[in-house]
């Protein structure tokens, strides 16, 4: 009688390549519109850029004295990811995302009884989704939503350390 073969491993194989075959073309594109989204980023984004080299140092030892460019990478794509990051400190694998209005939903709320309207900002799904998946990979994730930015020089330094220490004793 004829001999059966055992294809199983051969077929196996075959779903697996082309598994990863697909993996690879749709991390590919992601990376590709998450850098095609990219343009310098916002004044905001800058602004917030400018305040974190400022203050960084007065929370991370480590960094005091040493030049920004060295430590800190701005509007980047993640290997590991494929996102792109406003702000990103690898040493501590801190995430900053500057998350203007297009970040959030806003829920609006009427008290008929006091007569008064209640607005709350929620991040959307594409934001809270990128968040959480960041998390997972073990990266700390700090959003600077922005009607939390403040106003003044002085209060922007106050508001990014009293964030950055939230997020380093944190980890």
């Amino acid at each position: 009688p004829p001999q059966k073969q055992d294809l199983s491993g051969e077929l196996l194989s075959q779903v697996s390549d082309r598994e990863v075959a697909v993996e690879r073309r749709c991390r590919d594109s992601f990376v590709l519109s998450a850098s095609s989204e990219k343009r310098g980023g916002s004044s905001l984004q800058r602004e917030v850029a400018g305040v974190f080299k400022e203050v960084a140092g007065d929370i991370f030892e480590e960094l005091r004295g040493v030049e920004a460019d060295e430590w800190l990478l701005q509007e980047c794509i993640d290997n590991e990811s494929g996102y792109s990051f406003d702000l990103y400190l690898p040493a501590k694998a801190l995430v900053v995302e500057v998350d203007g209005p297009s970040h959030f939903v806003t829920s609006v709320s009427l008290s008929t009884e006091e007569g008064l309207r209640q607005e709350e900002e929620t991040p959307n799904g594409k934001t809270a989704m990128k968040q959480r998946q960041l998390e997972q990979l073990g990266k700390t994730v700090m959003s600077v939503p922005y009607w939390e930015w403040p106003e003044s020089r002085d209060s922007q330094r106050s508001y990014l350390r009293g964030r950055l220490l939230e997020k380093n004793t944190a980890s």
